[in-house]
């Protein structure tokens, strides 16, 4: 491995093409090469080398040739392709308008569209994906005929999708990250010589108090909505949209099927086109879940403990759906056969830049973790000599660090939970606490870790989580991370005071909920601040 500042070059490389260019996938096609050729000293035919093994690693490709392996991001790729494939079999038959001609006729207010979008993304909790594409098929006509820019729909969609996985037991973060705990030395396995004889599941639920950002940011989106807050680049967004109607901050609109809006009525036929696929789909996934990973004697909820069941039971569920929807859509005569080649076609076109986005970014990711150890060498500086009160917040910028530059939040778990927990571990043997609740900052530590995991997807271009939120609102990437950036900063300070209070006052169950509630007092007062100067100084911009 390289321990040295160049091993940072490549991400900085990623941000200066791609706000030059105006392209993510230029930029993270030259940190990929950048990052090969680090990795291998500059040796040409090596570099080329190391790049077709990230592909084909990433790809799943060499995995699915000896039928064995991880397939994670294989059924990642099928699961957004047949969801696209989905998407538009229901939207050609007419659902996907007759359901937003429905939620528009309840609609009366710009902030009352705004608010559906939340209360929506509420319903998909399980999966970020699954919350990002949803929400953003079915929210963008209405958002549209409510001259609610591009970039403010994709801010929605980002502020709830992710932070929302991170606090739901129940989600394939959660699984992730207790799958990451279990082998970094928490476990209920005593042969596998654990730090701490503790469920993994049952620390993560201990850890949610203190799993700031997410609580933050999702308080911060109601808050803006609710209140009709507007500031910084989103204002601009706000303004043109309100004042032009156009709804990309001025700049060209994405090529797409415009999907119409009856304002008079909907077709309850046609509604039924939305309603039958989407609920068998969400109705198999827990299913599969259940079915695939649940075993006697064991709690219900133990399959969802396991990222690879959910990815897998998302694949399949989309997989059934899809083949009922066309079945269904034969039979009720609503699509005839020589439409379906094109449906497919449409649905891979659909998801075609985010998916080759995504395959870029996890490249880039794999490269910085495995070759060059950017996250190890950002980890060591700001980790090494941290004084024990301020872990927390050490913890949380280190984490937030590493996203921004990786783009990867599962992949900076992966890298500060096998750091924090042994470090932890020595803590408690130290002090002599036999109790994981009783380990000083145990708690609070773990909490700023993944929230700043969070936080720094929120602030880079690179992450997935951002790259699927501007996929669905089909707005510019740049555009949401820079309005994004404004409208999270509040949520980004809040935490970092809350992370510095909890190693001064300690965690106890009274401090914990008092320094929570400090964080959110100061959120709004930050938000409210920060409207308030810029309505000043800008009287007219509309919400």
């Amino acid at each position: 491995m390289i321990q040295s500042w160049i091993v940072i070059t490549p991400p900085l490389l990623v941000l200066l093409i791609a706000i030059t260019t105006k392209s993510v996938i230029y930029g993270l096609a030259a940190g990929i090469v950048l990052a090969a050729l680090i990795a291998t000293h500059g040796m040409p035919h090596e570099s080329i080398s190391l790049i077709i093994k990230s592909f084909l690693q990433e790809t799943r490709i060499s995995d699915l040739l000896v039928q064995s392996g991880n397939y994670d991001h294989a059924y990642t790729f099928g699961f957004l392709i047949l969801l696209g494939i989905l998407i538009q079999l229901i939207t050609k038959t007419g659902g996907m308008s007759s359901l937003t001609t429905l939620i528009h006729q309840q609609l009366k207010s710009r902030r009352g569209a705004q608010t559906t979008s939340l209360l929506l993304s509420l319903v998909f909790f399980i999966d970020d994906y699954l919350n990002s594409i949803t929400i953003g098929s079915i929210m963008r006509p209405i958002t549209d005929a409510f001259k609610i820019p591009r970039a403010k729909l994709a801010f929605l969609i980002d502020s709830i999708s992710a932070p929302l996985c991170m606090i739901v037991p129940i989600s394939s973060w959660v699984a992730f990250i207790a799958m990451v705990m279990q082998s970094s030395g928490i476990s209920l396995l005593p042969d596998n010589n654990p730090i701490f004889l503790n469920d993994p599941f049952t620390v993560y639920i201990k850890t949610i108090p203190y799993i700031l950002y997410p609580i933050f940011i999702i308080f911060s989106a109601w808050l803006i909505v609710t209140n009709r807050l507007s500031f910084g680049a989103m204002a601009r967004h706000n303004e043109i949209a309100a004042t032009t109607g156009n709804l990309f901050g001025g700049g060209s609109p994405f090529n797409e099927e415009k999907l119409i809006i009856n304002t008079q009525n909907h077709n309850s036929y046609a509604l039924r086109n939305f309603i039958v696929p989407m609920m068998l789909f969400l109705t198999l996934i827990p299913a599969i879940i259940l079915y695939t990973g649940w075993k006697s004697n064991t709690p219900w909820y133990t399959p969802f403990k396991n990222a690879d069941t959910i990815l897998f039971s998302l694949f399949y569920a989309s997989l059934i759906a899809c083949i009922f929807a066309m079945v269904f859509f034969l039979v009720k005569k609503h699509i005839n056969y020589t439409h379906i080649p094109q449906t497919i076609i449409d649905g891979f076109n659909l998801f075609r830049t985010p998916i080759l986005t995504l395959l870029l970014a996890w490249m880039l990711s794999s490269l910085l973790k495995n070759n060059l150890d950017t996250g190890g060498y950002l980890a060591k500086i700001f980790i090494g000599a941290a004084p024990l009160y301020i872990l927390p917040l050490v913890f949380f910028v280190t984490a937030f660090i590493m996203t921004t530059s990786t783009g990867s939040s599962w992949g900076t778990f992966s890298i500060l939970i096998p750091v924090g927990i042994p470090l932890l571990g020595s803590i408690a043997s130290i002090t002599g606490a036999t109790n994981i609740t009783d380990v000083p900052l145990l708690l609070p530590t773990l909490g700023a870790l993944l929230s700043g995991g969070i936080a720094g997807s929120h602030f880079s271009p690179l992450a997935d989580s951002t790259i699927m939120a501007a996929s669905s609102a089909q707005c510019n990437l740049l555009d949401h991370t820079q309005t994004q950036i404004g409208y999270s900063t509040p949520a980004l300070i809040s935490s970092i005071i809350c992370f510095g209070l909890f190693g001064l006052c300690g965690s106890s169950p009274c401090s914990t909920y008092i320094i929570l509630l400090t964080g959110l007092c100061c959120t709004a007062v930050l938000l409210s601040l920060r409207s308030w100067i810029h309505k000043r100084k800008n009287p007219r911009t509309k919400q």
